[in-house]
């Protein structure tokens, strides 16, 4: 019962998914899908014409981003002899990246806080799951009070590993003992590690086959190093070295955090680092890895590169109900080298230094979604690394964890929040003529016997 003007009526209409939602409806029958589009109508029925606040306010930042705009260029550069500084000038000097940044970039950075504005208030708001994530991520007093304990359960597989060899090399170890230590003692670990995401080793993913576009491949590639530029770890420059030392200074304070009592966090920051160096010297540069073509392997060849990865079990294990494909499914890889030299690197490394190595990243990754002492340990890297002065603000944290890990969810929300029926309704007509034309493009090139456009 809302009383907009004669003739308006308010009514709960159930739409997709089942759900039911307050739709307001004018006189001749049309809908409006929030309170502020039915009232702007109303006013503009009854000829007061004069712009909301929230208006008014969207169409500052509209002339605000015109001016700033305006403002980056140089007007007195040629345009014809140099369009970057015609069209970029000054952005430099303009420019302020705050400390909780380390870029701000003009094309996307202003637009996607704007998005960010809006999607966070649909996050904050919602009743769903996007919701109770958020308030949950929101929590910092439940957080602190975990502490490390969401880590000790791994931690405590990571002492079996230590206990079975304490410093011997794997190659000597792994004879010497019962069958439950040695290098087999490390695959269940490499898989319960990527289960929840932390790269140690190498990393994966699963994407169409450049080779056979009809078909999806498995991508392996080198990674589980911490710091962003494998060369920092061997160039030997001088600040180079700083910031491997400030990186081994964090990796011992997140290893007293998981539990490592002084000494121990200190001798195993200084192993996590030797073993990162020797991982790093492994990589290709990212040229490379740009430019260079994904050789096509099989199951048993990826597994003849790096026996002692256990590629086969490792890969099988993370591959759960789709094991089955596997052994039929292209794996691609740009550099074979690196899972080589994995291979020996991991039989001449003490099983005390990949515990490191592994409680190291296992801390440190997880870290990022604990308490406020982890948080800070982990700043000290990020300002090292790229200059972030400060931390970024909690909110911003928590919105993007649910935004990236409930997409779907998030976009339907804001969906409803923002796009009134008749909008939605004129973006499925453009995607009906979309897949209308191509449709009849791809009947014609048919017809003509045409390979392509």
């Amino acid at each position: 019962g809302l009383d907009l003007s004669p003739g308006w009526r308010v009514r709960w209409v159930k739409e997709d998914g089942g759900k039911v939602y307050k739709r307001f409806f004018d006189p001749k029958g049309k809908r409006y899908s929030n309170l502020g589009a039915a009232i702007r109508q109303v006013k503009r029925d009854v000829g007061i014409d004069s712009p909301e606040p929230e208006e008014s306010k969207k169409r500052q930042k509209r002339d605000d981003g015109a001016r700033n705009l305006a403002a980056a260029m140089d007007l007195a550069a040629d345009p014809c002899s140099d369009f970057y500084t015609y069209a970029c000038g000054t952005f430099q000097e303009i420019t302020h990246v705050e400390g909780d940044q380390n870029e701000w970039a003009r094309s996307w950075s202003g637009v996607s806080a704007r998005n960010n504005e809006l999607l966070r208030e649909v996050v904050e708001t919602d009743r769903g799951l996007a919701g109770d994530f958020y308030r949950s991520c929101m929590n910092m007093s439940a957080l602190n009070a975990v502490g490390n304990t969401p880590i000790q359960p791994y931690r405590r597989k990571l002492d079996k590993l230590k206990s079975c060899a304490a410093r011997v090399p794997f190659e000597r170890f792994h004879t010497d003992h019962e069958r439950k230590c040695g290098i087999a003692t490390l695959q269940p670990l490499i898989v319960d590690w990527h289960m929840i995401d932390i790269k140690v080793f190498f990393d994966w993913s699963v994407e169409v086959n450049p080779h056979e576009p009809n078909a999806y491949a498995l991508n392996l590639m080198q990674d589980g190093i911490t710091l962003p530029d494998p060369k920092w770890y061997f160039s030997g420059t001088a600040e180079a070295e700083r910031r491997v030392a400030g990186l081994q200074k964090v990796a011992e304070e997140v290893l007293k955090l998981a539990g490592e009592d002084a000494a121990a966090a200190k001798e195993d920051a200084a192993n996590v680092i030797k073993f990162e160096r020797e991982l790093a010297r492994l990589f290709k540069d990212a040229e490379h890895e740009r430019a260079a073509t994904q050789g096509v392997y099989s199951l048993a060849e990826v597994q003849a590169l790096s026996p002692a990865l256990g590629l086969r079990a490792v890969l099988t294990a993370l591959a759960g109900p789709f094991k089955v494909n596997l052994e039929h499914t292209s794996i691609l890889i740009r550099n074979p080298d690196y899972f080589r030299g994995v291979n020996t690197l991991l039989h001449k490394t003490p099983a005390s230094h990949l515990r490191a190595y592994l409680l190291f990243r296992l801390a440190f990754i997880l870290g990022a979604d604990l308490g406020d002492a982890f948080l800070d340990v982990g700043q000290q890297l990020q300002k090292m690394v790229v200059g972030q002065e400060h931390r970024v603000p909690r909110w911003y944290k928590c919105f993007n964890s649910v935004n990236h890990a409930l997409p779907d969810y998030v976009g339907k929300i804001f969906v409803q929040r923002y796009f009134s029926i008749d909008i939605l309704e004129e973006a499925n007509k453009m995607l009906d003529n979309m897949r209308r034309v191509f449709e009849e493009e791809l009947l014609a090139m048919t017809a003509s016997g045409s390979g392509g456009f």
